[in-house]
């Protein structure tokens, strides 16, 4: 869970003015299944921000680099997690992890918001409960006001289905909160019997 600090500081910073989108999209990392996907979700997102930056199949260095210049970031890709080392999370990347370590070390942010479309980024450890860190928890520790995260493993189909509601909202509604849970209602209505398609999704800002 975020801790009170940085829900106070996210709450206490004024939002980032607009800037280019960052996509992180890997649909085929090495040594990992396939996200054929992940495909649609970086046409729509391409579509929908003209102004954007897209680091297709990205590597590490580059993904840690364009994290400290953009306020607005949407990653794409497989994510693990280890429920007894929680610092060895990461985003799986064309070269590697980039960890939750690496996060955490990433210089102070004014990133606006992050968007975490893979599995398990707001899913903790099994020790120390009452000081979890999870993937979303690094990027809103180092200052990203606003992010979208996932609870456990979700549907490749119904992620990108998920960026696709996701984004329109966002720009109706001045709460990324609000626009979350809208989401999540509408593919509830589509998916009823199927949880595991719109349960992981939640948000952590102010």
């Amino acid at each position: 869970m975020p801790s009170l600090r940085a829900l106070a500081q996210a709450r206490e910073t004024a939002p980032a003015p607009p800037g280019n989108l960052l996509i992180i999209a890997v649909p085929k990392a090495p040594d990992a299944a396939p996200l054929p996907n992940v495909d649609a979700e970086r046409a729509f997102l391409t579509r929908e921000f003209p102004r954007h930056t897209l680091l297709h199949d990205a590597r590490r260095e580059s993904a840690r680099d364009a994290l400290s210049r953009h306020t607005r970031v949407h990653f794409a890709c497989h994510a693990t997690q280890n429920l007894v080392a929680p610092s060895e999370a990461g985003f799986v990347l064309q070269d590697g992890l980039l960890s939750l370590t690496d996060l955490l070390a990433q210089p102070p942010s004014q990133g606006e918001l992050a968007v975490l479309s893979a599995c398990q980024t707001a899913t903790g450890g099994i020790t120390h409960l009452d000081e979890v860190m999870t993937l979303a928890n690094a990027l809103h520790h180092t200052g990203w006001r606003h992010v979208i995260a996932t609870q456990f493993s979700v549907w490749d189909d119904a992620a990108a289905r998920f960026t696709e509601l996701l984004y329109p909202l966002l720009s109706e509604q001045a709460d990324p909160a609000e626009a979350v849970h809208a989401a999540v209602r509408i593919l509830r209505d589509a998916y009823p019997n199927s949880p595991s398609r719109w349960a992981p999704y939640l948000h952590t800002g102010p």
